[in-house]
């Protein structure tokens, strides 16, 4: 593979010619370490091994492996697993290399548990300071360790990683057994970011497994109050995870929970816990627990439901978020009109901001939403998105649909709405989420 790049690279014309096409398509230019090979030049033509150009992620200008060659990985879809992919710029041109992960996980077969320390910081709102560790913790003191940091910008996640003589060394005998990097330090850059990659998702996937076993998914609740009225008339439940004296906000797991498919247990113990407590919330509210399309895609709710006698209709509503699209339709709007006729009722979530809200109430024929805190922060601003929280407002008044304002801060944002006949308001402005225990804190059955 070293032979076949540095031949390659002062060969390269960077026109997408003949020279080109048939450097990138030789038969001799071929082994089991590449998956495809391209060019981009500095005029934005491109062209691969397969002939067309190909979409790359955006090439990094931090992370070289020495001689103008540089590492990165492919784009992230659907959850599946990237590859790596070595570049070389030259005078705006870059030659690229994306490598078969096969071979990589021949190579790189975990050698060692404990020459090797990974730490993942959370830089995303409302998780900021969120640290999970994964290995020795003491590699990062030895006196020859190696450093490298990647900043996830999609997830707002910065990986570092801490690798010692042990794996070092793993990593040289390798390289000589196969023969097969640009360098000593791209071997060890390979083993790299090959374990931020797999210990970053394996790692938080084995963490959400073990909190569900262990019950550390805990409902909070934050009320939702009708202002005409001045009480309490509901409370949303937000997951919290907690892990040992701290509770992890949503925004640092949740994504992946959906991803990974765990969002599914992850609700129905929290549809558990609050059966549970149910009875020690004011007589006459109700709850309301956030769906994903799956749980009405597969009848995940009233299987959970049925195996408890069909409990507290009047008291359960359930709120259907908008990240991620209902991929089948006609099995949510069963799921939904099985369990209306049990006389539990939905609501569309953070409406306006995600998939399908009007479609939704139309096809699933839900009478009920509520308005995203992403509108309720323009109130008081010139911000155009203004003008849409007023379009929902009409748009539910002549709809005659029942209508939830979440994100309220500010008195001014009560007088608002209030003008406007929006009455049933949630937000910090009345109260925090809060477990169970502390909700007696707050006066029976009044706002806050």
């Amino acid at each position: 593979m070293n032979d076949i790049i540095l031949h390659q690279v002062p060969e390269f014309h960077f026109d997408c010619g003949p020279q080109d096409a048939k450097l990138l398509r030789a038969p001799e230019n071929y082994n089991r370490y590449f998956r495809v090979m391209g060019i981009k030049t500095k005029t934005g033509m491109g062209c691969s091994s397969l002939g067309s150009d190909l979409l790359l992620p955006d090439l990094p200008n931090d992370t070289p492996i020495g001689q103008g060659f540089g590492l990165t990985t492919t784009g992230a879809m659907h959850d599946t697993e990237q590859e790596l992919l070595v570049y070389f710029r030259s005078n705006g041109n870059t030659a690229y290399w994306i490598l078969d992960s096969s071979w990589i996980r021949e190579i790189i077969n975990l050698p060692c548990r404990d020459c090797f320390y990974i730490e993942f910081l959370h830089h995303a709102p409302g998780s900021e300071g969120l640290v999970f560790e994964r290995g020795n913790p003491s590699v990062p003191k030895e006196s020859h360790v190696h450093f490298l940091s990647v900043m996830d910008t999609q997830h707002q996640v910065e990986q570092k990683l801490w690798f010692g003589k042990k794996l070092d060394d793993y990593a040289r005998e390798k390289i000589f057994v196969y023969g097969l990097p640009l360098s000593i330090l791209l071997g060890v850059l390979l083993a790299g970011a090959y374990w931020l990659y797999l210990s970053y998702h394996s790692s938080l996937k084995s963490m959400l497994q073990r909190g569900i076993a262990r019950q550390e998914f805990i409902p909070f609740y934050q009320p939702i109050v009708d202002i005409n009225q001045g009480k309490i008339v509901g409370y949303e439940v937000l997951v919290r995870w907690k892990k040992g004296k701290e509770f992890i906000p949503p925004a640092a797991f949740v994504e992946h929970a959906e991803a990974c498919g765990l969002i599914i247990p992850i609700t129905e113990s929290l549809l558990q816990q609050v059966l549970q407590q149910l009875p020690e919330l004011e007589s006459g509210t109700w709850v309301s627990i956030n769906l994903v399309a799956k749980h009405l895609e597969e009848a995940h709710v009233s299987r959970v439901l049925q195996q408890h006698n069909w409990p507290e209709p009047d008291r359960l509503k359930f709120e259907i978020t908008e990240r991620l699209p209902i991929a089948d339709i006609d099995a949510a709007k069963q799921e939904i009109a099985w369990l209306t006729e049990r006389g539990y009722s939905f609501k569309i979530d953070d409406f306006g901001t995600g998939y399908g809200g009007f479609k939704y109430i139309q096809a699933l024929g839900i009478d009920s939403i509520k308005i995203d805190k992403m509108f309720t922060d323009t109130i008081g601003t010139n911000d155009l998105k203004r003008g849409v929280l007023d379009a929902i407002i009409a748009f539910g008044m002549e709809s005659e649909l029942e209508m939830i304002v979440e994100g309220v801060e500010t008195a001014e944002q009560v007088e608002y709405l209030k003008k406007r006949g929006i009455f049933l308001l949630q937000g910090y402005y009345f109260a925090r989420p809060m477990p169970v225990e502390q909700l007696k804190t707050v006066k029976s059955g009044e706002a806050p």
